[in-house]
This record gives structure tokens, C-alpha cells and sequence, in this order.
């Protein structure tokens, strides 16, 4: 009877990602914004002349960095973790974010939805949640 050959060092590679995916391992980075609405009119302001946009989240906050295509204009935004209904940021993380992209995601929230922003430490995507606001 043959035996199977070991796993290469690849199919080990990703043996361990998959595994790594697979835990509920709490967020490395998590800001919730009270409102899309806020969200949704700072991607209006910037669309049309920024298309990448970095953040670099702390737990200070996010910062927000950007050049636009001709490198004429420079964006530099400060949002504070105070400013957040929710922020938790354990490590330093730089985010690249293509704008276009963020805008048809946030095309789905209504206006008065709270959007969670969520990185995990195993991942390198940003994941969105939108949560309906209790309406009295």
C-alpha cells in the first residue's frame, strides 16, 4: 500500500491561514460610527480627487493620509477615538482603502445606520457592518 507523500511547505502554508481564519478571534481594529451620513459625506468630499486613501489607526484614533494622482493636493484628517460611538484599536495598523470601492459599500447603509468598521488580526481585509438604528 502507497503511502501519501508529506505536505509541501505550501499546502502547509495555507493549512495553517485556513486554520488561522477560522478562529473567533476577537478584532484587532473596530470603530463604529454612529451614523453612515458622516461616513457617506466624507467620501462625497474626497471622491473626486482622492482614489486610494491610507488610514493609520492607533488607538488615539484613525488618521486619515492621502495624495491625489497629479501630487497637487494633500489630505490630512484626524478623526479621535472620542468621536466614535465604539473604537477599539490594540495595534498599529495602516489601511489602504480604494475610495470608489468605499463609496458602493456604503451606498447599501441608510443614512441613520451605524457602520462598524472591523479588521481582525488573522485578516488583511476590512470588514463593514451595518446595524439599523432603533427609530422612536
Amino acid at each position: 500500500m502507497a503511502s501519501e507523500p508529506p505536505p509541501s511547505t505550501t499546502q502547509r502554508w495555507y493549512a495553517k491561514k485556513k486554520a488561522a481564519t477560522k478562529t473567533n478571534a476577537p478584532p484587532a481594529f473596530q470603530a463604529e460610527f454612529a451614523r453612515a451620513l458622516f461616513l457617506k459625506r466624507l467620501v462625497a468630499a474626497i471622491k473626486d480627487l482622492f482614489h486610494q486613501i491610507n488610514l493609520d489607526c492607533s488607538s488615539s484614533g484613525i488618521f486619515i493620509q492621502a495624495l491625489d494622482d497629479s501630487h497637487v493636493a494633500l489630505l490630512e484628517l484626524k478623526l479621535n477615538s472620542t468621536g466614535f460611538a465604539n473604537f477599539r484599536c490594540d495595534c498599529s495598523l495602516r489601511l489602504g482603502i480604494t475610495v470608489d470601492n468605499l463609496e458602493k459599500i456604503l451606498k447599501i447603509a441608510d443614512n441613520n445606520d451605524s457602520v462598524i468598521m472591523t479588521v481582525k488580526k488573522t485578516l488583511a481585509a476590512i470588514s463593514y457592518f451595518f446595524t439599523e438604528r432603533r427609530r422612536k
